[in-house]
């Protein structure tokens, strides 16, 4: 299951996940760079939301 998610989606949380383990919870620093960060796959991801199928994501170094 966790092959079908965006390569942004699971750096992001990685990333949080290793500051709530470090420091008890996501950083502001770590939530900047994701709130602001460009996610090439996102019109990928909303379209198959609406279309109500499962998301076909390119293969991304992030």
């Amino acid at each position: 299951m966790i092959a079908t998610r965006s390569s942004v989606t699971l750096a992001a949380a990685k990333q949080m996940i290793d500051d709530i383990i470090r420091h008890g919870a996501v950083s502001d620093g770590v939530r900047r760079r994701w709130s602001d960060a460009h996610n090439p796959v996102l019109p990928a991801g909303l379209a198959a939301f609406a279309a109500k199928m499962a998301p076909t994501f390119p293969d991304l170094t992030v």
